[in-house]
C-alpha cells in the first residue's frame, strides 16, 4: 500500500509541480525524487539543526536537572512529534544524535551523572522523568492506530 500511496504521490506531484517536483505539507518540505528514506533523513536533520539551535540559546541559562528535562520534553521534542506520525521511524544514526543531543543538554555537556535508563525512569522510582525518544514514536504510531479503529474517534 505504501508503495502505491509512494507511486500515486510521485504522479501527483509530476502532474501539479512538473519542473520542480517538489511540495510543502504541515510545514515538511518533500521532493518527490527523492527516495523516501533519505528524504526521511533529511527532513529529520533539518528539524535536528533546528532543535540543536534553540538547545544552544537554552546552554546559556541555569537551570535544574528538572528544568532541563521539562524543556526537553515541551520545547526540544515538540519539533520532532508531528514528524514522527506521518513518516517512517528515523535510522538509527538519527535516533543517536537526537539521544546525544538531548542528554548533552542534561548534563551541560558532560559525562552523564546517571545512567539513562534511570533517568527515564519515574521520579518515584528515582529517575528524572526524562523522555525515551525510541518508545515515544512507537507508542505515538500505536495511539494513533487504536485511534483509527475506534468507532467513537472522528476527525
Amino acid at each position: 500500500t505504501l508503495c502505491f500511496l509512494r507511486n500515486l504521490s510521485v504522479h501527483m506531484v509530476t502532474i501539479l509541480y512538473p519542473q520542480t517536483r517538489k511540495f510543502s505539507a504541515l510545514g515538511i518540505k518533500f521532493n518527490a525524487s527523492t527516495d523516501l528514506k533519505s528524504l526521511v533523513d533529511s527532513i529529520y536533520e533539518e528539524k535536528l539543526s533546528k532543535v540543536a539551535g534553540l538547545i544552544r540559546s537554552w546552554n546559556k541559562r541555569y537551570l535544574t536537572v528538572f528544568g532541563k528535562v521539562t524543556l526537553i520534553k515541551t520545547l526540544f521534542l515538540a519539533q520532532l512529534v508531528y514528524l514522527t506520525v506521518p513518516l517512517p521511524r528515523p535510522n538509527e544514526n538519527i535516533l543517536k544524535s537526537i539521544d546525544t543531543m538531548m542528554f548533552n543538554f542534561l548534563w551541560g555537556g558532560k559525562r552523564d551523572k546517571i545512567k539513562r535508563d534511570i533517568a527515564i525512569k519515574s521520579k518515584e522510582l528515582g529517575g528524572l522523568d526524562m523522555i525515551n525518544f525510541r518508545t515515544f514514536i512507537v507508542s505515538l504510531k500505536v495511539k494513533l492506530v487504536f485511534k483509527l479503529f475506534d468507532n467513537v474517534f472522528q476527525h
